[in-house]
């Protein structure tokens, strides 16, 4: 009975019925690649990390919030400069 019970589970599990209803994420291509590296590296995220004072835990949440903005609006901007985004549209993100 405890071997009927466990494949039924594993069937189940192996099926999904556990799992997430979201299908996978596709691999990201070469251009958000490319364009998540170039957000790293953007100006305004090293200006911002020349901020940073370790210990500060006010100035640290401060500046991990200005550095995801300024890393998400370099991506997005590589991103249309590379047409696979368009320029015009959209919301902003709340701040």
């Amino acid at each position: 009975m405890r071997i009927a019970a466990f494949t039924l589970l594993t069937l189940l599990a192996g099926c999904g019925i556990f799992g997430s209803d979201r299908p996978p994420e596709a691999p990201p291509t070469p251009d958000e690649i490319a364009c998540r590296a170039e957000s790293r590296d953007s100006p305004e995220r090293a200006r911002l990390m020349h901020q940073w004072m370790p210990g500060n835990a006010i100035n640290e949440t401060r500046l991990t919030a200005e550095l995801q903005t300024a890393e998400r609006r370099a991506y997005l901007e590589c991103l249309r400069r590379r047409g696979v985004i368009p320029r015009s549209g959209g919301v902003e993100a709340p701040r």
